[in-house]
């Protein structure tokens, strides 16, 4: 009988402490998924907030994961109520101020970030899932055989301890399958735990229609400028997310000549024949398009020129970034590219273009069509601010605004 006895509590101690080991390395796994999260396409960084909450509670984890185990030898070692209820009330106090409070934090992540199946939280719901189950089996076991030895007093606050304990351990149960549902997210047709990045569903509800657009601001004679809310259409997200080669990526040149009537020719260099994607001639401020050709004979014989090459390149989704992410490089020159300029006066930025305006073309058009004009913010543009919002709580998303600058990127001047 003896030798039962003893074995029950070796039992209930290894498997405490594996309970308890599996629980402490996913709380470190978790905080350091978060740190390690970085700038992409709609998601970007975690709130600083979150992130330092995560490490103070993994701190505290800590020194209640070595208080727990210590506990959890005495009570082996010593068969004593006083030693039990102690232990049950550091488990009690470590449910309060550690597990449910990073449980808590896991489903306010899950539920601004649902779309992407997290491994690392997965693992971290069903840590606590499992250390709950565990902990509630042995509290009731616990209760059960202490109750069946008598002693009133002692029963009264080992049952108040076992039903605050018990509460606590079904809330924490309760919001790991929240996170759960919201990070497995079961309405997909197919789960793939190994997928780093989003569905193609998933991805279009974020970047369908939302394309990069262009502003030009400088005070140089040559160089025209665009007023600050001004912006011209460059490329659609989805234009260079979806290419079949992402390094080679989607090559623009944009030439402008100088005032008084300035002609805006819009070149796509991605393949080995150059296409002209759009021809424009501004005069004031009345805007028309004109053919390929009479753009190709005025810059052959136009010596003062700005030419403003971009290239866009798609990194594929990773664990730190669920969407991935778009590099640019840019190159402005004049002259026929014989004197460079800081790129620093041209901005890029995503934005979405309003339902009632033409937004395919490099220039909106008026509604007979027969003029053109730059796309205007806030009257034709959506800010990602306002369209990208992320999660069942439709969260601010925390990604850029705009691409990523990244000199790195092979690209000269496109004449």
């Amino acid at each position: 009988m003896s030798c039962f006895f003893n074995l029950r509590k070796l039992s209930v101690l290894l498997v405490s402490m594996f309970a308890d080991l599996f629980d402490f390395v996913s709380d470190w796994l978790f905080y350091f998924d978060l740190v390690l999260s970085e700038d992409g396409l709609v998601f970007g960084p975690h709130e600083a907030l979150t992130i330092k909450m995560t490490f103070v509670f993994c701190i505290i984890g800590s020194v209640t994961f070595v208080v727990e185990i210590i506990f959890n030898f005495i009570e082996y070692d010593k068969d004593n109520n006083t030693v039990e209820v102690v232990s049950e009330f550091v488990t009690f106090t470590t449910l309060l101020i550690e597990d449910l409070p990073q449980i808590a934090i896991n489903v306010h992540i899950a539920m601004c970030r649902e779309e992407a199946t997290n491994t690392i939280q997965i693992v971290k719901a069903s840590a606590a899932m499992f250390e709950v189950l565990i902990k509630l089996a042995f509290v009731w076991i616990k209760y059960a055989i202490k109750k069946r030895q008598g002693g009133r007093e002692a029963d009264k606050i080992r049952k108040g301890l076992t039903i605050s304990t018990s509460a606590i351990l079904v809330t924490i149960f309760a919001l790991c399958a929240t996170v759960f549902v919201l990070t497995i997210n079961f309405q997909k047709s197919r789960i793939d735990f190994e997928s780093d990045g989003l569905s193609d569903e998933e991805t279009n509800k974020y970047l369908q229609g939302v394309g990069i657009f262009m502003s030009l601001n400088t005070s140089h004679l040559q160089i025209p400028n665009m007023g600050d809310n001004q912006w011209m259409r460059l490329v659609d997200l989805q234009e260079v997310t979806r290419l079949s080669d992402s390094s080679a990526g989607v090559v623009l040149s944009y030439m402008f000549t100088t005032l008084p009537i300035v002609y805006i020719w819009v070149r796509n260099h991605s393949t080995s024949a150059v296409n002209t994607v759009s021809c424009y001639r501004q005069e004031s401020t009345v805007i028309h398009k004109i053919s390929t050709q009479n753009c190709s004979d005025v810059f052959s014989v136009t010596a003062n020129s700005t030419n403003v090459s971009l290239k866009f390149t798609y990194i594929p989704p990773n664990r730190q970034q669920p969407l991935g992410d778009i590099h640019s490089n840019v190159q402005v020159h004049l002259n026929k590219c014989t004197e460079e300029v800081q790129p620093d006066i041209v901005s890029l930025k995503y934005f979405q273009v309003k339902p009632e305006i033409i937004g395919h073309m490099t220039l909106t058009s008026t509604v007979n069509g027969d003029q053109y004009r730059y796309y205007n913010v806030p009257e034709d543009l959506l800010s990602v601010r306002e369209v990208w919002k992320t999660g069942k709580l439709r969260c601010d998303n925390t990604g850029r605004e705009g691409p990523k600058m990244d000199t790195k990127l092979s690209l000269s001047c496109l004449p």
